[in-house]
């Protein structure tokens, strides 16, 4: 998922246009009522590296191949 304004508590956190960021879910635990209201779904989060993140292009060459 693609957070437009990365972290709320962010130093750059503006109304539009603050820091993105990418966060890597785990779908199983996102459904799950027994992860509901918590944040136990996110597995990884990642900087943008810019502010105004809108998208995610995933480049299946560059990401490892499962065994």
């Amino acid at each position: 998922m693609i957070n437009h304004h990365g972290a709320v508590n962010n130093a750059e956190f503006l109304q539009h246009g603050g820091r993105g960021s990418v966060s890597v879910m785990d779908v199983k635990k996102m459904i799950s009522a027994k992860f509901d209201n918590t944040d136990r779904a996110l597995e990884q989060s990642y900087d943008s590296g810019y502010f105004g993140a809108v998208g995610l292009l995933v480049l299946p060459d560059l990401l490892p191949r499962p065994y």
